[in-house]
């Protein structure tokens, strides 16, 4: 057996072991790590954030545009090259050759709308790459609307021109709850006594993906990555 502590992100300092999102973060970064050799020509982030995930493509790409939200958009606004909305991007018709969207999904209040924008002004027989939760707990509230077993995910982007070229799921069942309870803890006393939260969060987290390891259940995940084409 190979004990697995996921791909570390230089850019995220989630996926630090000083950081109580470690184990979480560092499968997220692997599942789009793994993903971006899918990726090509012009590409467009929505929903970009701080840019984590871009150096993941800096091999495949020609440029990377860069699209947030500013009603929800938290980090620094040098990342951001286009203020829009994902549910009516501004952008013409067939633009881009890839599109990749993280953890924004489930923020939009029209799933459908989204990709069927992103399908607009993807060229034929582009790429896009995405990833949202499944199970996890309310965030960015209230702008929190949806989750998406891996079954559901694959009939939306079905349904709204896209063909399933690869599907993964992240974070099992002991994942989950053991990164839930690191969560909780924060406000216990994170604040007040945060290295004994590290180091208590360090532990849980280390026992949480050998179990991980020793019984994997794949019906029981916090996060999905889909890469799709759109057909047409």
């Amino acid at each position: 057996m190979k004990w697995d502590f996921g791909a570390v992100n230089p850019a995220d300092p989630f996926t630090r072991f000083s950081s109580y999102k470690w184990l979480a973060t560092r499968s997220l970064a692997r599942l789009i790590g793994r993903a971006a050799r899918h990726a090509s020509g012009r590409l467009l982030d929505v929903g970009c954030g701080d840019k984590r995930f871009a150096h993941y493509f800096a091999g495949f790409v020609d440029r990377y545009v860069a699209l947030d939200y500013p009603t929800t958009f938290l980090g620094k606004e040098d990342n951001v090259d286009v203020f829009g909305t994902a549910l009516d991007l501004p952008f013409k018709d067939e633009y881009f050759d890839t599109v990749v969207s993280f953890e924004v999904l489930e923020h939009v209040t029209d799933s459908r709308r989204m990709l069927t924008e992103i399908r607009r002004v993807l060229k034929p027989g582009g790429a896009l790459i995405l990833t949202t939760p499944f199970l996890w707990g309310e965030h960015c509230q209230p702008h929190d609307y949806f989750r998406f077993t891996v079954y559901g995910l694959r009939s939306l982007l079905m349904e709204t021109g896209f063909e399933i070229r690869e599907q993964r799921r992240a974070n099992g069942f002991w994942t989950f709850w053991g990164q839930r309870f690191c969560y909780y803890l924060w406000p216990v006393f994170g604040r007040h006594l945060g290295w004994m939260h590290t180091s208590l969060s360090f532990m849980i987290l280390i026992c949480a993906s050998l179990l991980e390891q020793l019984d994997p259940v794949d019906t029981e995940y916090t996060t999905s990555a889909a890469v799709a084409i759109k057909t047409g």
